[in-house]
């Protein structure tokens, strides 16, 4: 049972805000399974979307996003007094602006007390894995160069396009940890290297978190063995209830799909990043030198 009380009616208490491609999906798969956990189906982004009249892109003239607060608030009219309620939306992390503004403005008083879980994961790894989620999704049809070519990523968005091709603007993190640590009382950050070294440990780390019970997890390691029989193991999937499912989303992207790059475009890229890695490594006191790649010195 969930061991602390609401935040505001009809609200999440905890809001995973990406970033997107860096473990979000794998966190919001668990706590999906947890008993005391409820999450709507479907990605809303209202914090976003409300800010963007409908038909804001000319192409369509309805795109299905959740703008009215009722309606919002009507995606948890389901949840149990006892669940605790979340809701895993990567644009919070993208849009941060945006995303602060109005739950200050849903939340009033009671704003600082939402619980922030940001995903971080290296920022070349996490942009190629989001091109590669986009073309297995048949969204899109450039090529690898071209699609996270900057001048390609602005006239897309200037055309109204999805934000979730700016492949390059997802993985800026520095600006939107800042704004995120300085606006709530709890903000937790996972690590996608450490979710594949270390799973059990960032479960318990995640239960403390929300204050869940972590018997979920023995449940789940249970299942693990009774299944081991039946399915060969493998280092890139976890059980979750009575089914497999990916550890978490873009690993098998990261190992097995992304096509190859050249070394030259593998150093722009990398260049791209190279001042927000520095901004993150001193404003969480972390050492992501490794995200730094050729200019790793």
């Amino acid at each position: 049972m969930s061991r602390y009380n609401h935040i505001a009616e009809g609200l999440p208490d905890f809001l995973v805000v990406g970033a997107e491609q860096a473990g979000g999906q794998w966190i919001k798969n668990f706590l999906e399974e947890h008993p005391d956990v409820y999450l709507p189906s479907r990605n809303l982004g209202y914090f976003v979307y409300t800010e963007r009249d409908n038909g804001y892109n000319p192409n369509q003239k309805e795109d299905g996003l959740v703008r009215d607060i009722g309606d919002y608030k009507f995606a948890y009219s389901h949840a149990q007094p006892n669940h605790l309620r979340g809701e895993y939306a990567p644009i919070y992390m993208y849009d941060w602006m945006s995303a602060i503004r109005n739950i200050k403005q849903a939340y009033g008083a009671n704003y600082r007390m939402v619980k922030i879980i940001i995903a971080l994961r290296n920022p070349v790894h996490r942009a190629l894995a989001h091109y590669q989620d986009q073309v297995e999704q048949g969204i899109e049809d450039l090529p690898l160069s071209e699609a996270l070519y900057p001048d390609t990523i602005i006239t897309r968005l200037n055309n109204y396009d999805s934000d979730f091709f700016d492949y390059l603007g997802f993985s800026f993190y520095a600006d939107a940890i800042t704004a995120y640590r300085n606006t709530f009382e709890n903000v937790h950050f996972f690590w996608y290297d450490e979710m594949i070294e270390d799973e059990e440990r960032v479960f318990r780390s995640l239960c403390q978190f929300l204050r869940l019970d972590s018997e979920a997890i023995q449940l789940r390691k249970r299942i693990s063995q009774s299944m081991a029989a039946e399915v060969k193991p493998n280092p890139f999937t976890s059980f979750f209830g009575n089914r497999p499912k990916p550890l978490f989303d873009g690993v098998w992207i990261k190992e097995k799909n992304i096509p190859p790059i050249s070394a030259e475009f593998s150093h722009k890229l990398y260049g791209t990043f190279i001042e927000d890695v520095e901004r993150v490594k001193h404003t969480l006191l972390k050492n992501v030198d490794h995200w730094k790649g050729p200019y790793l010195s």
